[in-house]
């Protein structure tokens, strides 16, 4: 939903909340991204089956996903 208020923004619709990662992403398209007070915490999950074990693959991806985001939430690229 992120990408399509961050569409719609930059079409002079208006304006749109949404998560920093998205709205970085549409910076080269136009879009200006100000942070929002008060503050909004969000949380990602990894769902899969209760019954399986996480793969070596998904593992990995995990945590390199993890790494991704703590590198670019400490850089916070929108302020």
């Amino acid at each position: 939903m992120s990408e399509i208020a961050c569409t719609l923004a930059g079409s002079g619709v208006g304006v749109a909340l949404c998560e920093p990662f998205t709205a970085t992403e549409y910076s080269a398209r136009g879009i200006v991204a100000r942070s929002f007070e008060p503050r909004v915490d969000f949380e990602f999950a990894a769902p899969y089956p209760a019954h399986r074990s996480v793969s070596p693959v998904a593992r990995e991806f995990i945590d390199d996903f993890r790494t991704h985001v703590s590198d670019f939430l400490r850089r916070r690229p929108w302020r």
